[in-house]
């Protein structure tokens, strides 16, 4: 028997599991889908130019500081001395600022004193959108939760192992995946999003509560594409790539481009309404109206090499089976009160995780980061109790 089982190995989910781990306790993650990462979802691109990021892709230092605390401290000291390197330069002005427009930011900051892991994960930092330093992983944001996942032991992962049921017992926990592998546990944190509660079969029955949620949460309509081209044609027509529309389908326009690949690319978000009508399109109508919108956004016509990118990538998440939606579950219309004192309780031996049970910033990869953090101390501190006793 296991100290601790988790369902789930998305980002909260391995969080709690590294946690636990490192406190002494024995740890299993079972997972229903064939990889790590949950809504973190990186595919690569053709002619091997990089990746795109389909589910979660950005995070910024300040506010999601356990994003990058998986580095070791020697990483940490050398991403930060090429950030203040980059920081310094950009200050200057005129002759003495940085003069590197002909090598790519993989030299420049090895050229500067990077190790490899700086040069991947933090290769360059930008300034966008007011200010904010907002990251984006070059090699994708499931490198995150392979980093992780690496650290727990991948031998400690169960892939392609839905659960279907869970007994929550006086001493224990059981869970049994579909396959029909019973796991047993000393405490279980499921990670699910709580509409996705009632595919588990729990015995003894959850409180009503928490039954209710599955009813009484809800998942937006959010989506996203992105659009890769062999060169920024937006910044050559003086664009800087980002926009918003208040007409559909795309809401939201921001570049994500990464020069040291050889592509350049631009994210969309349709969001709400908007989104919902353009998710039921057809593929190759998804694509034609994006395109179209675009088109339409930078002013051009029919001969712009706005039509003719060199990827495009999109996902619906509603669609995905064991995901039912991104971002994460909002209450509906006068839930909020009554829902709000459940995300704080255990049921028995049963302990809920997941960026929807974090107190702040929820939908963002660090506060599912943190609320996995959070249930281990939990679990940690329950069984140290019941040792004492």
């Amino acid at each position: 028997m296991f100290d601790v089982v988790v369902v789930g190995a998305g980002l909260s989910g391995l969080q709690a599991s590294y946690h636990a781990q490192r406190a002494g306790l024995s740890v299993v993650i079972i997972e229903a889908r064939d990889r790590v990462g949950g809504r973190v979802c990186t595919v690569p691109i053709a002619s091997n130019r990089g990746v795109v990021d389909l589910g979660a892709a950005w995070f910024d230092q300040e506010t999601q500081p356990r994003v990058t605390e998986y580095f070791s401290i020697e990483d940490r000291e050398n991403m930060a001395m090429i950030c203040d390197h980059v920081e310094a330069e950009l200050l200057k002005t005129g002759i003495g600022g940085i003069q590197e427009d002909a090598v790519s930011v993989d030299d420049y900051v090895r050229k500067m004193g990077a190790n490899d892991k700086t040069a991947k994960m933090a290769s360059f930092w930008t300034r966008a959108f007011h200010g904010l330093e907002s990251t984006q992983v070059p090699m994708g944001c499931n490198l995150i939760a392979r980093g992780i996942a690496s650290l727990i032991g991948e031998s400690k992962i169960l892939l392609s192992e839905p659960v279907t049921s869970i007994k929550n017992e006086k001493t224990h926990v059981a869970t049994m995946s579909a396959s029909g592998k019973v796991t047993k546990g000393r405490k279980c944190i499921v990670s699910n999003p709580s509409v996705l509660l009632a595919d588990i079969v729990f015995t003894p029955s959850l409180p009503a509560s928490y039954r209710d949620l599955s009813t009484r949460m809800t998942l937006g309509h959010f989506y996203k594409s992105i659009v890769c081209y062999d060169r920024p044609w937006w910044r050559e027509e003086g664009y800087n790539g980002s926009c918003v529309s208040y007409i559909g389908p795309i809401n939201i326009v921001r570049d994500s481009s990464m020069p040291e690949k050889g592509f350049y690319a631009l994210t969309c978000l349709m969001t709400g309404a908007d989104g919902q009508s353009w998710s039921r399109l057809a593929p190759h109508d998804r694509r034609h109206a994006i395109l179209t919108h675009f088109a339409a956004i930078f002013n051009v016509g029919d001969d712009s090499t706005i039509w003719q990118p060199m990827g495009f990538f999109d996902k619906i998440w509603q669609y995905k089976k064991y995901s039912g939606g991104a971002l994460s579950p909002v209450p509906r219309l006068g839930c909020l009160a009554n829902i709000a004192p459940i995300y704080k309780s255990p049921v028995g031996n049963l302990y809920f995780v997941g960026t929807e049970y974090s107190d702040d910033w929820r939908n963002h990869m660090e506060y599912a980061l943190i609320s996995g953090e959070k249930g281990a101390r939990e679990v940690i501190q329950a069984l140290r109790q019941g040792r004492l006793n």
